[in-house]
């Protein structure tokens, strides 16, 4: 299976779809892309602009003209026009994993409409996997709580099918990502932190679960074989210095 990367570009390609393909391409796997947002952004500041709906889904026509078995990977999108694009030509037989990024690094707002919308909660139903980080989970269930557990299971009322609640902004001294799968059954994933600034990371980790996905790799040992992966990943580049 190919994979479908949704983003946006960041020019220094340390987030977004350039990380996205080379995250697949690692894993041997192909990927496709379409572009939801122009940036041009570092660690300080991002500046954005949005690719509009008809052209958002004039790439996806494109793409799912083309191919008929994808897995599907989405991070940024811009607000409801373009995601109600997306869930109307969505193929219903394509896995979705949904990294939903609401906010860069410097803190510039991504999705600019309603979290709480209709079209927001279908989002989440029809997500195969949702991989929101601790700041995202709170923001989107209105709670401070820190317990990955509890925000899991929330979001899973909510409707998602199953969730990697990812814990790379706690204040913990290792990181535990939290997985709750579709029939209840959870894992904690716990690994070191490394000290610097790794931008990037929940759009390596979520494309990484979606190339093992399309290799047929189930969702669990999909996150576990994603996190490995990104761990030696971040590894070497604290050991040479390198900005991740």
């Amino acid at each position: 299976m190919t994979v479908l990367c949704i983003g946006g570009l960041d020019p220094l390609g340390r987030a977004g779809l350039i990380v996205d393909h080379a995250t697949c391409s690692a894993l041997g796997v192909r990927a496709v892309v379409v572009c939801s947002a122009l940036t041009a952004q570092d660690d300080e500041s991002c500046l954005v602009r949005a690719v509009d709906a008809d052209f958002f889904a004039g790439q996806l026509r494109v793409v799912f003209g083309a191919h008929s078995d994808l897995v599907v990977k989405v991070g940024w999108l811009t607000g409801e026009e373009q995601l109600k694009v997306l869930l109307d030509l969505l193929p219903d037989n394509s896995p979705l994993i949904v990294d939903p990024v609401l906010r860069t690094t410097s803190g510039v707002q991504v999705y600019g409409d309603n979290l709480k919308s209709d079209v927001f909660h279908r989002y989440i139903r029809r997500s195969s996997l949702l991989t929101p980080n601790l700041i995202e989970a709170q923001l989107w269930l209105e709670t401070a709580s820190p317990d990955p557990a509890e925000l899991a299971s929330r979001f899973q009322l909510h409707g998602a099918s199953r969730v990697l609640l990812k814990g790379g902004h706690s204040d913990t001294d290792w990181i535990n990502d939290f997985f709750i799968d579709h029939d209840g059954s959870s894992r904690v994933f716990r690994h070191e932190r490394y000290t610097g600034n790794h931008r990037g990371t929940g759009c390596r980790l979520a494309s990484a679960v979606a190339a093992r996905v399309s290799q047929g790799i189930g969702y669990e040992q999909a996150i576990a074989d994603a996190i490995d992966w990104l761990t030696r990943q971040i590894e070497a580049a604290a050991a040479a210095n390198y900005p991740n």
